[in-house]
């Protein structure tokens, strides 16, 4: 538990710890601690096609410090839920990059696509009293901390919000 809170791999506690390399990787986990934990002015949210947004982009043109919140999968009812939680860690949004999928624009407003029993509801609310769902969770230490602890010992870099969800395929015309 102890080693969960402290390395803190999907920052539901606090942001990043000196000295630890964080890999950013499963959304879902992810996305609330990163509101919570970072200092942003702008926020890119959507699905999958935000994945390849890049944040420093929006930093360069609008001077902002940048935060990527990408869901893949999401409907907009849970982009819309996700983005109002942003607002009540930081009021001061000056800016939000939704990335909006003609695909998903004739759904009923509270369609959900993600499967409610794999989503962690408990990271999503302001209760400590289910906390231990997250710190005695094996995935959280399997694929968040010992990953994390791993990179650090191979001397990696963080993981920055471009990086983030990036898919690295090339895309195109082709």
């Amino acid at each position: 538990m102890l080693l969960v809170a402290y390395i803190d791999p999907y920052f539901h506690f606090h942001g990043p710890m000196k000295g630890i390399s964080y890999r950013l990787g499963n959304q879902r986990y992810l996305n609330d601690g990163l509101a919570r934990s970072f200092e942003y002015d702008a926020v890119i949210i959507g699905t999958s096609v935000t994945e390849n947004f890049r944040a420093s982009e929006v930093e360069e043109l609008f001077g902002l410090k940048t935060i990527k919140k990408p869901f893949a999968g999401a409907a907009y009812k849970e982009l819309s839920d996700n983005l109002k939680r942003y607002y009540t860690y930081n009021e001061d949004i000056k800016m939000v990059i939704w990335g909006m999928d003609m695909s998903s624009l004739d759904e009923p407003w509270d369609s959900s696509k993600y499967n409610e029993d794999e989503y962690p509801d408990y990271l999503y609310d302001n209760s400590w009293l289910n906390d231990v769902n997250y710190l005695l969770n094996k995935e959280v230490l399997l694929k968040g901390v010992l990953p994390d602890l791993l990179f650090t010992i191979l001397g990696r870099e963080s993981t920055t919000m471009d990086d983030y969800s990036w898919l690295e395929d090339t895309v195109g015309k082709e």
